[in-house]
């Protein structure tokens, strides 16, 4: 029996030593992919990629780059991206032993803005407006502006910007310039300078962006041309309503990512506010909780992103609790989307050896692309890599 014990010492003193190797071939390193995330039309933009291994980058591996939408951007396998048209594509540099990693890219065009005095005026009153053109926060001058309006019989605009007054009611007007579209100016035409011509919004104060499932309260104030307050009832509406509702008190309440316009009307619809713009962003934090496949594993589990999309964290709880991992060297953390040891090391992001037992630990992951590894995983596993076991796995909520 003694023999049998020592034995079986020896087999498991092998096993946990044998988890610090690495066998390259068989484990492919970390590919990190850089470069402009958000890219102007008919623009290029060179894009780079790199295998990490064991914390030191490996050089003169070739890639192969390709679009997943060449119809909004086409990359040469130099990695020079150019921009086509308005779109979000994602880049896919593939290294040996078919490894990836992709990039989500966005090609955008300019933005023209309107710039007013005021958004309301009588009737047969004019107003001068004018409008900028703008490239990622850089104004560029020289453009020539064409001006138009979605109802005449309200309000007219000529080709040098001044808007006529016509008759009362809510007109929107468009500024283009290189097929390029600004957002509508609300114009309201009133009667008189004493009937009520404006609608302002005020809101708590706004993070930049909100979070799904927050709730954020609107308030409206009425005024006319002389700058009196006027008591009125308003009726709150919010597009699109895929990502948020408001309630009759101009409640919103944030349903799903995406960009929404908040606008308050006078219930006989004759006069409208400017829209509030309010970005909704996903929640920064997917939580679980360990579960054992092989060794015991247990506690809360979190992968967190911070709040300028730079960095992303897997975070132990303070009940998190492996007698197991500190007697593994080698036991290694993954971000994955399978449990089958091949798909983990060949497709998902490894984070590194895990030393700890128990209590609160902090782990970066190392990516050039924080917010796409975040949207792309939804589990985290622990496996010792030379015996291709799974021991433990949180899924990511």
């Amino acid at each position: 029996m003694k023999k049998l014990h020592l034995y079986i010492l020896l087999g498991w003193i092998l096993c946990c030593f044998s988890c610090v190797g690495d066998d390259k071939e068989d484990f492919p390193a970390i590919i990190n992919v850089s470069g402009d995330n958000i890219v102007l039309i008919d623009q290029t933009s060179q894009f780079n990629a790199s295998y990490i291994e064991a914390g030191e980058t490996i050089s003169n591996v070739p890639f192969t780059w390709t679009s997943s939408n060449p119809s909004v951007a086409t990359i040469d396998n130099n990695g020079l991206l150019t921009s086509l048209s308005a779109g979000k594509t994602q880049i896919v540099a593939k290294g040996y032993n078919s490894n990836s990693f992709s990039y989500d890219v966005e090609v955008v065009l300019g933005s023209v803005n309107i710039l007013a005095s005021k958004n309301s005026i009588t009737e047969n009153d004019t107003l001068q407006l004018s409008a900028i053109y703008d490239e990622l926060g850089t104004t560029i001058g020289g453009k020539t502006f064409t001006w138009s309006t979605n109802n005449s019989s309200i309000a007219t605009v000529n080709s040098n910007g001044i808007l006529t007054g016509v008759s009362k009611g809510i007109a929107k007007i468009v500024a283009n310039t290189d097929g390029v579209d600004s957002d509508s100016l609300i114009v309201n035409i009133v009667a008189d300078s004493s009937a009520l011509s404006t609608i302002t919004l005020t809101s708590d104060e706004l993070p930049s962006p909100i979070l799904k499932g927050s709730q954020i309260q609107f308030n409206a104030q009425a005024s006319n041309l002389k700058g009196e307050e006027i008591s009125t009832s308003f009726v709150w509406k919010v597009t699109p309503s895929s990502s948020a509702t408001i309630s009759s008190s101009g409640l919103l309440t944030a349903t799903a990512a995406g960009t929404v316009s908040v606008v308050a009307e006078t219930t006989d619809g004759m006069v409208m506010s400017q829209p509030y713009l309010v970005a909704i962003d996903i929640d920064r934090t997917k939580a679980g909780q360990w579960q054992t496949i092989d060794y015991t594993t247990e506690g809360d589990v979190s992968l967190v992103l911070a709040e300028d999309n730079s960095t992303l964290e897997i975070k132990f709880g303070s009940n998190y609790n492996s007698p197991i991992t500190p007697n593994l060297p080698g036991a290694v953390m993954y971000l994955a989307n399978s449990l089958n040891f091949a798909d983990i090391v060949g497709t998902g992001i490894e984070i590194g050896v895990v030393n700890t037992g128990s209590g609160t630990a902090t782990f970066t992951v190392p990516t050039d692309n924080p917010l796409g590894v975040f949207n792309a995983y939804n589990q985290v596993v622990l496996v010792c890599k030379p015996f291709k076991i799974v021991y433990a796995k949180a899924t990511l909520n």
